[in-house]
């Protein structure tokens, strides 16, 4: 029963549920306390319920539905999902082949990287959404095409236009001056990000387990590999796609692609990263990311009482650390999303791994997200940060409490964060919600100081008493559902399009059809 001990949470956010073998308590995550008279229990901090209903125990499965908590945002699974008792053990052993080479394997000759063009998701390996390259001060429709299907965000290259029909299973390739289609190529699985461009050829991963590369040329195949540990499959959404579903977009850092396959730390072995030789598909880098379950620490009890109380972390009676996490973040677990890259590291939301895969202690600043980047709806809990991505420093991520940091403790997320983020070398641009929308600009100091930040690291630490302030920022009438800078402006999308020059303190805003 000690490991079913925990601080901090309390029985409010869902209903609690019993089967004839257990009570499912619901005080953090799932909490199995076994009344056949066994010790048979287990605590899953990983999962949580939908708000008021919980989850729902039948079949021998527990049935999880969607949530938004913002508590354990590094390392909750999110979506529909149903979880069956785990095997005793994996056979991780299988005689199908890794690597499949293509009919274009070894033919295609490697070319110069796109540079002023737009390669990869967020347009570069650190995801900024940032090019130098200018775009016109006004918008109008030079060509459009019925591709069909549900549509990714696009990358360019080579004058080529390049999505991923996610729904359809396949990467398509328009003309960027006429848009007329090129050539399509259907993989096993949903894709759901647009592919990279490298060198001649196109990197994607799916949801059947597998990466791609494909000719940029044609669509031909040069190779495709199982990063899936086995090939073992469900039903996802209509589909059949593997255990362990490879995000689409991939890094590509140093002549090296990186992706991760799997979606929890805590689920199937873990995540597995890897990095591979983009022209052979060999594998040059790799590692595995898995996580323990929360348990009963008690390193902090000198049996006297004279421990000063942590909220959320120290039991106040038994003066015990029941968990390896606070109330709002889950030490050493998390899910996957989609890789970034500074050049020498490789980030994956609050892991770190030198070029190498070897994870790293030392955090840097980066950009991720509370939910995923890929999180296209307007969670009031999900924000793009910039940050280390260490979540017991970023605070919490509900909005009463980000929005108005004296409404709680003078809590707040410290770094600059917000729906949508660019950045470069020098400035973040953002779009924040409260009472309105706004826009803003900020150097890489802290937005916001949190007395809970403690000796938060990134770049240009500041103390309590510099708490830095906007270079600008301005109410905006809309909700941004794309943003990026290019050149000397700040692009957004809504219902309306919209530019803003970013040199100046005063801004110039237009509006266009």
């Amino acid at each position: 029963m000690n490991d079913l001990q925990t601080a901090g949470h309390y029985h409010r956010c869902y209903r609690e549920k019993a089967t004839v073998n257990y009570i499912i308590g619901g005080y953090r995550g799932l909490e199995f306390m076994d009344i056949t008279g066994g010790d048979d229990h287990y605590r899953h901090n990983w999962v949580r319920g939908t708000c008021q209903y919980g989850i729902m125990p039948a079949n021998g499965l527990s049935y999880m539905p969607p949530h938004s908590c913002g508590c354990y945002m590094e390392s909750k699974i999110f979506g529909f999902v149903t979880l069956a008792n785990s095997r005793p053990s994996w056979d991780l052993t299988t005689t199908a082949p890794r690597l499949e080479p293509g009919p274009a394997y070894g033919t295609v000759a490697v070319t110069d990287s796109y540079a002023g063009e737009w390669p990869t998701f967020r347009y570069d390996s650190r995801r900024s959404a940032t090019t130098v390259n200018p775009l016109p001060t006004t918008a109008s429709i030079q060509w459009q095409t019925d591709v069909g299907g549900k549509l990714s965000a696009a990358t360019v290259a080579d004058d080529k236009v390049l999505m991923a029909d996610i729904t359809g299973h396949r990467i398509v390739a328009l003309d960027a001056i006429d848009g007329n289609l090129l050539w399509s190529y259907t993989a096993g699985g949903r894709i759901d990000s647009p592919p990279t461009a490298y060198n001649g050829m196109v990197f994607f991963g799916s949801n059947d387990g597998y990466v791609y590369n494909l000719a940029l040329s044609d669509g031909r195949l040069i190779w495709r590999f199982r990063a899936a540990p086995v090939p073992l499959y469900a039903m996802a959404q209509g589909n059949v796609e593997s255990i362990w579903p490879v995000h689409g977009s991939i890094l590509v850092q140093n002549d090296t692609i990186y992706f991760a396959v799997g979606r929890s730390s805590y689920l199937d072995e873990g995540i597995h990263i890897y990095g591979l030789n983009p022209q052979t598909g060999a594998i040059q880098y790799s590692t595995q990311r898995t996580s323990i379950h929360a348990g009963v620490d008690t390193s902090t009890d000198d049996g006297l009482g004279a421990i000063a109380i942590t909220q959320n972390i120290e039991d106040y009676k038994t003066r015990t650390h029941p968990d390896y996490s606070d109330a709002f973040s889950m030490a050493g677990g998390v899910i996957s999303d989609v890789l970034s890259g500074d050049g020498a590291s490789v980030y994956m939301k609050s892991l770190q791994f030198d070029n190498n895969l070897v994870e790293q202690a030392e955090k840097k600043a980066h950009y991720f997200s509370t939910s995923s980047v890929l999180d296209g709806e307007e969670n009031h809990r999900s924000h793009a940060i910039y940050g280390t991505g260490d979540f017991s420093r970023t605070t919490v991520a509900y909005s009463w409490i980000v929005y108005n940091p004296n409404n709680w403790g003078d809590c707040a997320i410290g770094v600059p964060f917000g729906l949508k983020l660019a950045f470069n070398d020098n400035k973040i641009w953002g779009v924040l919600r409260g009472t309105s929308y706004k826009k803003y600009v900020s150097n890489y100091k802290y937005v916001l100081y949190s007395k809970d930040l403690g000796s938060y690291s990134g770049p240009d630490f500041e103390s309590p008493g510099d708490a830095y302030t906007f270079d600008w920022q301005q109410n905006i009438e809309m909700r941004a559902r794309a943003m990026l800078c290019a050149g000397s402006y700040i692009y957004g999308s809504s219902q309306e399009f919209v530019q803003a020059n970013y040199d100046e303190n005063i801004i110039s805003v237009y509006f266009t059809a």
